[in-house]
Order: C-alpha cells, then sequence, then structure tokens
C-alpha cells in the first residue's frame, strides 16, 4: 500500500496456440457475397502474419521467436515449419515476394530471411536503446520503415520512425517526438506519406518521406482519429491511395495522407468512418475486389467483416462471419482474395475500456515528500525516511479518472507537492477502511491450500476474481487489494491495483491490471498460480512475481471527479 515499489523485468514468454481460417472475398465489386465456410488449419503456436504480394503465400510466426510456418492460402497447406533458432520475441513481419525476401523484426534488429525457405541469411542491427515495435517496407527502393520506442525518454516523445536500406543496414531517415504509444504503420507510396498511429492519445503522426534519400520529415500534422488505434494498412482503391485505420472502439476510419488544399497545401484527412461492432483489432485489403476485411472481437467471439468500399469512400458492410474466439491479426491473400486469420486458441477475454496510457497516471509510485498515514485500527506511518508508494490512492484516482471520462493529469514526473499529490494522497486516506485493513489482515495470516471448510489463499483469490466477472463484463474496473507479505510483516507492505479486464488461457483466470509501480502500461494476476506477470500468456505465469492473495477493494470506493483534463464540450 506505502510500501516502495520494486521495478523488475520479465522475458517475454509463449504465446497460446493459433489456427488460420480462411475466407472467401466473393466476385469483384459484387455486394452480399456469400463468404465461405471457416476452414482452420491448425499451427500449434502463431500470433502474427505477413501476406506474400500476388502469390498466395502467408508467413506466421510466434512470438516467443521458435517457429516460422509457410502456408498456401489456397490450399490451406502448411509449405514450410521452421525453428527461428532465436529466443527473441517477432513483433513483426514484412514480405518483398519478388525478391523472395522475409522481414522479421525483432526487438532490435531485423532479420533478413529468403521467404521460399524461412532461411536466415543476415541480420541489421537496430539501436540498442529502442524498443522496435511495426515495420512497413518501400519494395520500389529496397527500404524498410521501422517504428519503435526510445527508452529513458518522456513517454510523450519515445515513438520514432526511421528508414533502413535493406542492401546495407544503413540507417538513412529518421523522425523523432511522434507521439507516446506506437500502435500502427502505413507507407503510402503514391503520396510520400508514413503513418504512425499513437494508441494512447488517439492521433495519427503525418510523416514526409523523400523518397530519392530516404529523409523522413515529421510534418507536424496530429490527425484525430476514433478511440484507440489499433492498426494501419494501405488501401489502393478506386480513389487513389489511402490508408484504414482499425480502432479498438468499433470504428474502421479511411485516411487520405495528403488530401490537397488551396494554394497549393495539403494534410491528411479523415475521410470516412464506418462502425463495426465490438473491438475493431486489425484490418486487411482485397485490392482486386476493393474491400476491407476486418476483424473484430467481443465477450461472445470473434468477427470477419467484409466491407465493400466504393467510389467517393463510401463504405458499406456487406458480410459478417463467425470466426471463433480470440482472434488477433488479419490479412487478405491477393491471389485468392481470402481473408486469412490468426485465432488464439484456448483463450476468452474480456477487457473494460480503461486503457492505462490514457487514464492511469503517467508517473510511478515512488514518492518521498514527509507525510504520515493513518491505517485504522494501527496506527499512523510517518513517511519521511525512505520513498514510499501511494498505490491506493493512485488506483482509485485512475477510476475516477476513467468514470469522469477524463484523461490522466500531465505530470510525467512523480509529484510531491501541489493538486495532484494533494489528490492522490487524499484518495489514498479513502481507501483505508477497517473493512478494507481486515481482509489484508486476515488472508496474510491464512495459508495457501484449504484447512477442512477454511478457505485458503488460492481458494479465496479465486472467489474473488469470480465475484469481480460481471463488473469487468460490464465494462466497470475494478480496485483491487493485492496481499504481497504473510503475518509477519506489517499491513502496509502490500498493494493496491485497478482491474480492467479478464481473460481465461488454458483454464486458468487471468486478471488484467492496472498497476501504479508499471505506468503505461497493463499487468496481470494469474489466479491458480499466484504470479504477476507482463502478459497473459500460457507459460507467462513461471516466470512472473509471486503475490499472496487478491480482493475485490470495491466496496471501500466511491467515485470522485479529479480537476484534471475535464472532457471537451
Amino acid at each position: 500500500m506505502i510500501r516502495r515499489p520494486a521495478h523488475r523485468t520479465h522475458r517475454r514468454p509463449l504465446l497460446a496456440g493459433v489456427a488460420l481460417a480462411a475466407l472467401g472475398a466473393g466476385a469483384p465489386l459484387a455486394h452480399g457475397a456469400v463468404v465461405s465456410a471457416v476452414d482452420t488449419v491448425p499451427t500449434g503456436t502463431g500470433t502474427d502474419l505477413a501476406v506474400a504480394a500476388g502469390d498466395g503465400r502467408v508467413v506466421a510466426a510466434t512470438t516467443d521467436g521458435a517457429r516460422l510456418l509457410l502456408l498456401d492460402a489456397q490450399t490451406r497447406q502448411v509449405l514450410r515449419d521452421r525453428d527461428r533458432q532465436s529466443t527473441r520475441p517477432v513483433h513483426d513481419l514484412a514480405v518483398d515476394a519478388g525478391g523472395n525476401r522475409l522481414y522479421d523484426l525483432e526487438t532490435n534488429r531485423i532479420v533478413v530471411r529468403r521467404l521460399d525457405t524461412l532461411a536466415r541469411l543476415r541480420v541489421i542491427a537496430l539501436p540498442a536503446a529502442e524498443r522496435a515495435l511495426h515495420l512497413d517496407i518501400d519494395l520500389a527502393r529496397g527500404r524498410l520503415f521501422v517504428v519503435s520506442h526510445r527508452i529513458g525518454v518522456p513517454e510523450a516523445r519515445q515513438v520514432r520512425l526511421r528508414t533502413v536500406v535493406v542492401a546495407t543496414g544503413e540507417r538513412v531517415g529518421l523522425a523523432t517526438d511522434l507521439g507516446e504509444r506506437a500502435t500502427g504503420l502505413a507507407y503510402s507510396p503514391a503520396l510520400r506519406r508514413v503513418l504512425v498511429a499513437d494508441g494512447a492519445r488517439n492521433a495519427v503522426a503525418v510523416v514526409a518521406y523523400g523518397a530519392g534519400t530516404g529523409a523522413l520529415t515529421d510534418t507536424g500534422q496530429r490527425l484525430a482519429v476514433a478511440d484507440r488505434p489499433a492498426e494501419l494498412t494501405r488501401v489502393d482503391g478506386p480513389d487513389g491511395d489511402r490508408v484504414a485505420l482499425a480502432a479498438r472502439g468499433g470504428r474502421v476510419q479511411l485516411i487520405h495522407p495528403r488530401r490537397p488544399l488551396p494554394g497549393g497545401a495539403s494534410e491528411a484527412r479523415v475521410v470516412a468512418t464506418v462502425a463495426v461492432g465490438g473491438t475493431a483489432e486489425s484490418v486487411g485489403v482485397s485490392e482486386a475486389t476493393d474491400r476491407l476485411a476486418v476483424l473484430t472481437t467481443a465477450p461472445t467471439g470473434s468477427r470477419l467483416r467484409w466491407i465493400q468500399l466504393d467510389a467517393g469512400n463510401v463504405m458499406t458492410t456487406v458480410e459478417s462471419r463467425p470466426v471463433g474466439t480470440a482472434a488477433r491479426r488479419v490479412v487478405v491473400d491477393r491471389r485468392s482474395h481470402r481473408a486469412v486469420v490468426t485465432r488464439q486458441a484456448g483463450t476468452a477475454q474480456t477487457v473494460s475500456r480503461f486503457i492505462p496510457a490514457v487514464h492511469g497516471f503517467r508517473f510511478v509510485n515512488l514518492f518521498s515528500t514527509p507525510a504520515a498515514v493513518t491505517f485504522p485500527g494501527v496506527g499512523t506511518v510517518p513517511l519521511a525516511s525512505i520513498p514510499y508508494g501511494l498505490c491506493g490512492g493512485m488506483s482509485f484516482g485512475a477510476l475516477d479518472t476513467f468514470l469522469a471520462g477524463r484523461t490522466r493529469p500531465d505530470d510525467t514526473a512523480t509529484p510531491n507537492s501541489g493538486p495532484v499529490f494533494d489528490y492522490v494522497f487524499a484518495r489514498l486516506t479513502h481507501s483505508l477502511t477497517p473493512d478494507l485493513l481486515a481482509r489484508y489482515a486476515t488472508l496474510q495470516a491464512l495459508p495457501l491450500g484449504d484447512v477442512g471448510p477454511v478457505p485458503g489463499r488460492r481458494t479465496v483469490t479465486q472467489s474473488e476474481a469470480a465475484a469481480i466477472r460481471a463488473s469487468l463484463e460490464a465494462g466497470r474496473p475494478v480496485p483491487l487489494g493485492v496481499v504481497l507479505v504473510d503475518a509477519s510483516r506489517p499491513i502496509w507492505e502490500n498493494h493496491q491495483v485497478l482491474a480492467i479486464g479478464r481473460s481465461v488461457v488454458d483454464g486458468e483466470v487471468v486478471i488484467e491490471v492496472y498497476d501504479p509501480n508499471f505506468p503505461g502500461r497493463s499487468r496481470f494476476l494469474w489466479t491458480t498460480s499466484l504470479m504477476q506477470t507482463d502478459s497473459d500468456a500460457p507459460g507467462a505465469a513461471a516466470e512472473g512475481t509471486p503475490f499472496m492473495a487478491f480482493f475485490s477493494a470495491a466496496p471501500a470506493y466511491a467515485p470522485v471527479t479529479p480537476g484534471w483534463n475535464p472532457p471537451a464540450g
């Protein structure tokens, strides 16, 4: 609760199994075409896709770095299954079918491979101080675009874009300060623009590309887009080069990267928007049929929707079909016009609309100003000698921000005075009710397993996870008390977080949380193995940090409207 937060890093673990589902796009330009039944190709594991332009080959990769698979989208046959001989996760893939090359993006390097055999040819190094996330390609000039997060800079400035020459590995272009959390990348070759989606700010950065030199110039434009942009894909349709955006708020938008303005100027514009329902996770394009393939997810399952794109940027949904549960990505094969969907097997998921990078505080839970906290029934604890945490106040404050429809305050450094500090400190005291402290004390004294009719910590935790399910499925986050120490340690060495989602992975319930110790990202609490991790994937629990139990702190919570960043209008 006021314990000094620990900082740990964890290796990314193996993700769950995936199948490929292929669906027909129908006849070119035809409305209402009926798609084929879903054909499933078991692939063991796999979470990312790239399509080989024009020849129907699809590449799937496991994010644990174990395997690459080459598949035929028409026959649904696995052509190659190759050990990557790397433990590094795959963040993105790009294909040059004409050059028989596959580009495999890892955290700080690009592995160049033959497409037909998946054999490694060479490695292109990227800066060690950056974490590469997304990849696109200028096929005509043999250059790659890489979006990364710069480590060690303020969140608002961490997104950067660079161009890399494939033949030499030379880095020839760089644009910095493009945003806070990169979620997508798309290159428009006809208009010489590169678009980078910022999921934290619901915006797209527009970068000019010098095709002759590879130079990148930030135009300064930040195009406001739909809630929680997830993926960008270039569209070459009846109105020329545009970019399709899938947004997790349930919308698909069409962006013109360089729309002319009077006087010879130009700017990016959103030219069409269509609601698709659920959460729009991924979008692919069938250029021959002028259709978008949109993958959406919801608690009831995943769906593949075909959207017809007509002249004048009119988008109409013409077909929708379920594709199982926990689908992740979609691409469209240019030869067969089939949509190919990765599906994360054995996983079901529910998430609220709380986003740690939007509603959670930007700063870490590490305070140092002299203060004192009164624990009812325990006493007053002075906070002056060491850095301490106010996790209960930050968790309650983040939930206040979310329920009030606001975004987090602008403070990036942990405040030790002023209105934000005062608010967080006051919310901490509100969270420390006698009943909440009694729950901590009881669970600290319990054994892990049941003793006769008395439930142990694991049973209590699983019961609490079941009790908060309805609230999470209704979209309302739940504050949690997390027990970190046994009865030999003081009660204030425990922790508080905010539950924002729920998954079932290989039969184990996993609770996604905003943890004030880890700003800007989610953490996960595993209810059977009692581990907290940075991933909700199978195998992650074995590499996480143990906790003893958790319980709902919702009875202690009453909403308060914060004073920062009121909604527009």
